[in-house]
């Protein structure tokens, strides 16, 4: 049982981070008067990612019985579900090859790691 209870902990401490990180760079670039905007669009984003993974993963679970519902047993539906979340984070894996695009300085207009001026920059203030 414990198992379980840190598992689910660990999902849910990584899926809140990848959804304040992902959160973070959609409003990197946004200007103060499209961030209302920008908010509906991930907000939208987010639930068609949601909805699209629930219709995969019972996709990859018919797939994984065979089409079969009707003779699948308990041992055989736990197999196709536990290969289903197999396949499922693999995607998800191959997804985070896209972060490979951000080029160094995205997103710094958020964070709070400014550049310090120069020492020259700030004596000729």
């Amino acid at each position: 049982m414990w198992v379980i209870i840190a598992q689910a902990f660990a999902f849910g401490f990584l899926m809140s981070l990848h959804y304040t990180s992902i959160n973070s760079l959609t409003f990197a670039d946004l200007d103060a008067e499209d961030t209302s905007m920008g908010s509906s669009m991930s907000s939208v984003a987010q639930q068609l990612s949601m909805s699209f993974c629930v219709a995969t993963a019972s996709l990859l679970t018919a797939l994984f019985l065979g089409f079969e519902h009707d003779s699948a047993v308990s041992s055989t539906l736990a197999a196709a579900i536990r290969s289903s979340f197999v396949a499922l984070g693999v995607m998800t894996l191959a997804t985070t090859l896209l972060f490979r695009r951000l080029h160094l300085n995205d997103g710094d207009n958020v964070s709070r790691h400014k550049e310090e001026p120069s020492p020259t920059e700030s004596a000729g203030a």
